[in-house]
């Protein structure tokens, strides 16, 4: 009991230096539960930051893992087991019942401190004794036998049930299934704790739901706050409230409505799980959002992100908008597929973030530069579409080694600033940007058939041809570059199906093998002996059959003016 008392003491202690950083409290903590001698004396810590931590515990605080090896064995009667039967019970059966979180990680026991501490205060149990009610996280792999090689799902099941008693019930489940194709061993995502935790919350806390003449918001309690986790209506514009009966509103779980056009969120949001309209234009971000998590819509006309986002995760931003989008300078983390298809000219990653993950900056309809800080020195899988984006970064950072190491296009350049910003435009239906006093095409809307490409656009002399500038234009017969063009992309002419003949100059020395393709059966591509074209193996990737460019071969489309 005394020592019991000198870690509690500790830990009060460690939270009152450290009032401005509750992460850095719930880190001290996670640290003191891992080392507890006994499960009691785990179970109180968890309690007392519970109460501490209360606020960041309901709006995040995943950062710092709560969730560790039970300090002495878990007593059997705590255990989930298989012959237990199953029946419907809610949240009003365990009235008056205090809960232990339990992890079932495939036969392994841990203590789901993450969750516990969530778990409503009044059902949440600061010892042993006291734990007369037994939440319980069980994951387990499920193999397939309709794929070549091994595969499997993964179950995640959240069990309710009293101590000892042989009824439960599930509180939520959810499967995870392998990917259609791939290598190795395939299995179905593994979930994390806070993902878990949107689902199991529900049981635990009450709804909310307030009627409109245009439909009904639903809110859910999560503590001493709640969050929107539903708009069902006819509404074109929805503005949250900052409280609902009392309880502040500091997240949005899920607002899907297609016929809504505008949401205004209040200041006091924190975080931002998923929110999706097929009609929705206009929605501001608060200066008090922290976290985006999942998805934010597509289809915005402007997005303007806030000072004071941290963090951004997987997939939940895709498209960033404007010239030059600007993500806060006071993000730190981004997720998979964060930018994937960003719709703007330029990028800038803000100093402090230290990794891009897979995706970033792929698919892109828009983007030619980046600006990737020396803060930067983790890289995932898939970046800047292949090298056709231009990366500006400091020339000693880990950018330019990657950049360096993969042959991508670099700018040695210190601060965003300083980063050249391309202008669009477009001139007799060719459309194109500037960077660097270069013009890049990137499309073309003209009407003819036979599209002689100019050797300068804005002055500047046409110096990279983009992927899909010329795309599925059933129209075009003949394309001729001039001889200032250094580098074609891939897929450049592509799906063209009446092409018949593509002119490629020696001057062009970045050539990718699928440049041309996809188009014409019988279209061909001229190229000047020892030129990279040339060098290119006929109908390597879907190119055309090539033919030697002799002076006047292109005549026969584009007659001598």
């Amino acid at each position: 009991m005394k020592k019991l008392l000198v870690i509690l003491i500790t830990l009060a202690l460690l939270l009152c230096t450290l009032p401005a950083t509750a992460e850095g409290a719930l880190e001290a903590a996670a640290q003191s539960v891992q080392t507890a001698a006994t499960l009691d004396e785990q179970l109180a810590l968890l309690h007392e930051v519970s109460l501490e931590c209360a606020s960041e515990l309901e709006n995040g605080g995943w950062e710092a893992s709560l969730t560790c090896e039970p300090a002495q064995p878990l007593p059997g009667d705590l255990l989930f087991k298989t012959e237990m039967e199953e029946a419907e019970l809610s949240v009003q059966d365990f009235k008056g019942a205090k809960f232990i979180a339990i992890y079932d990680d495939q036969g392994t026991y841990r203590l789901l401190g993450d969750w516990q501490v969530r778990i409503p205060e009044a059902m949440r149990a600061a010892s042993l004794e006291e734990a007369d009610a037994v939440l319980c996280l069980v994951h387990t792999t499920q193999s397939r036998d309709d794929y070549i090689g091994f595969a499997s799902n993964r179950n995640y099941y959240a069990y309710v049930y009293h101590r000892g008693d042989h009824v439960f019930t599930t509180a939520y489940h959810i499967l995870t299934t392998p990917p259609v194709t791939g290598y190795g061993s395939l299995s179905g995502e593994r979930l994390s704790l806070s993902d878990l935790w949107s689902g199991v919350r529900q049981w635990f806390y009450g709804v909310i739901e307030v009627s409109y003449p245009e439909g009904t918001a639903t809110y859910r309690i999560i503590g001493q706050t709640c969050c929107l986790a539903g708009l069902e209506g006819e509404f074109t514009r929805y503005e949250i409230p900052a409280e609902v009966e009392g309880y502040p509103v500091v997240g949005i779980e899920d607002c899907r409505n297609d016929a809504l056009e505008e949401l205004v969120l209040p200041e006091g949001i924190v975080w931002i799980q998923t929110v999706q309209g097929e009609n929705l234009r206009k929605m501001n971000f608060p200066s008090t959002l922290r976290r985006i998590e999942k998805d934010v819509p597509e289809g915005l006309d402007e997005m303007i992100l806030n000072e004071g986002l941290m963090e951004i995760g997987d997939f939940a931003l895709m498209h960033g908008s404007g010239e030059a989008f600007s993500l806060p300078s006071t993000l730190k983390t981004m997720g998979r597929g964060v930018l994937k298809g960003a719709d703007c000219s330029a990028i800038v990653v803000p100093e402090g973030v230290t990794a891009l993950k897979d995706y970033f900056l792929m698919h892109y309809s828009r983007v030619l530069c980046v600006f990737v800080p020396a803060s930067v020195t983790t890289f995932g899988t898939d970046l800047f579409d292949y090298g056709g984006i231009r990366i500006y970064t400091p020339e000693d950072s880990a950018a330019a080694r990657l950049a360096k190491y993969r042959g991508y296009e670099w700018v040695p350049c210190e601060r965003a600033q300083d980063m050249s910003i391309p202008m669009y435009a477009v001139e007799d239906g060719f459309e194109y940007a500037i960077l660097e006093d270069e013009a890049i095409l990137t499309g073309y809307s003209g009407d003819e058939t036979c599209v002689r490409v100019p050797d300068t656009l804005g002055g500047c002399p046409v110096a990279i041809v983009r992927e899909d500038t010329f795309y599925k234009n059933d129209a075009l017969r003949a394309v001729l570059f001039p001889d200032t063009v250094r580098k074609v992309e891939g897929s450049a002419v592509y799906k063209c199906e009446e092409l018949e003949a593509v002119f490629i100059p020696a001057s062009v020395t970045e050539l990718s093998s699928s440049a041309v393709y996809s188009c014409g059966v019988d279209a061909v591509l001229y190229a000047q002996e020892g030129s990279s074209a040339f060098e290119q193996p006929d109908g390597n990737s879907g190119w055309p059959h090539h033919e030697v460019w002799t002076p006047g071969a292109e005549e026969a489309w584009f007659p001598a003016e």
